[in-house]
């Protein structure tokens, strides 16, 4: 069913329901919104620790190319560096907002 038609059958049904009901259903939609959230955060997450295991695979050599910089780090790859983390930090938001980006400081 398409996403339009979805929300006017739920608005229909809405409309027949007591309100004892309502709030019951009104629980169970706040639940399903923690628990898509919860979803999307484990991702996140797992993410993350996907780009740290992504740059420690990395030979120490190849890890020094960045020595006293930030290293934006995927779990698939390196996307950028810079000497100046907030210079990093905008452009990597910039180019890809909703990707999961650890942000590494090479010493």
């Amino acid at each position: 069913m398409p996403h339009d038609e979805t929300k006017q059958r739920l608005y229909e049904l809405l409309t027949e329901l007591p309100i004892g009901k309502l709030a019951t259903l009104l629980h169970f939609a706040l639940f399903l919104q923690r628990e898509a959230a919860n979803v999307d955060e484990k991702a996140w997450e797992r993410d993350i620790r996907m780009a740290e295991n992504y740059w420690f695979s990395l030979s120490e050599a190849a890890r020094q190319n960045y020595a006293g910089k930030a290293v934006a780090v995927t779990r698939i790859g390196i996307l950028d560096a810079d000497t100046d983390l907030n210079s990093l930090q905008v452009r990597i938001h910039a180019h890809y907002p909703n990707q999961p980006v650890l942000y590494h400081l090479e010493p």
